[in-house]
């Protein structure tokens, strides 16, 4: 496993979400779901009020921006959509790396990983990602987090490798907050879990330096601090309303 090129299992899972979502465009019609997600495009392209939106109640302040820049560049083109479909796929393509990551580190080919991964997509996701909603595309982004972390090689890879895994995991959690803050609650619970889960299964007695495991927890903390206080920056009663609908579970849009 240690001479296995790591660049393996992420071709299995760039192509197999490719391949699953060319399928469900080739098979049915994709759309969104529910009623705030037509609302919100609509707020970024500048269809209400004549100018494209730069704060939305639902969306975290600094997704807002990052839609509204690019809607100024490149005014006329749906964002907010390309948004969710870039982070549905990319979910997908992270799920299905670590099945065939897991395929391999059990002497199996990387493609049967792949193939348990895509049976995964279309029996858990096929729904959620052909009748689009911000909610579910955040909680698919949570998913995906957690089994990036739990994917981690943490008997074999480096410790730079180690970190850069436990980063794409922590940013992975970070947009799942940004495109719908209610939806991080069920995916940082497991994800929690699953970092006791590491420390005591690879860390705890062990050689293998925790490092890593700490940098991961001190970017989660700081990038969270760092984008509430763009939050307050950019809109101080969205902040407040924010971070009391985390604690809640009540929606701050209502």
């Amino acid at each position: 496993m240690k001479n296995a090129p790591q660049r393996i299992p992420w071709l299995w899972g760039i192509l197999t979400a490719t391949l699953f979502v060319a399928i469900l465009a080739a098979t049915t019609v994709m759309t969104y779901y529910g009623n705030d997600d037509i609302p919100i495009l609509r707020s970024f392209l500048g269809y209400d009020g004549g100018v494209p939106a730069h704060y939305h109640p639902m969306i975290h302040t600094v997704f807002a921006w990052l839609l509204y820049g690019l809607t100024l560049l490149f005014p006329g083109v749906a964002w907010f959509s390309i948004l969710q479909l870039f982070l549905l796929w990319f979910s997908a393509a992270v799920i299905v790396k670590n099945f065939s990551f897991a395929a391999l580190k059990s002497h199996r080919p990387a493609w049967a990983g792949s193939l348990l991964g895509l049976l995964f997509l279309f029996g858990f996701t096929a729904y959620i990602t052909a009748r689009v909603s911000f909610t579910t595309t955040a909680a698919l982004v949570g998913a995906a987090a957690v089994a990036q972390l739990l994917g981690l090689d943490c008997e074999t890879a480096s410790n730079r490798s180690l970190f850069r895994g436990i980063l794409l995991s922590v940013l992975l959690l970070m947009a799942c907050y940004g495109l719908r803050q209610v939806s991080l609650l069920p995916p940082l619970l497991f994800w929690g879990l699953g970092l006791v889960f590491l420390w005591f299964s690879h860390f705890t007695g062990k050689a293998r330096p925790a490092r890593p495991l700490w940098l991961g927890l001190l970017v989660f903390g700081g990038g969270n601090g760092t984008t509430n206080g763009c939050a307050r920056h950019g809109n101080p009663g969205a902040a407040a309303g924010r971070l009391s609908s985390l604690a809640t579970g009540a929606n701050p849009a209502f």
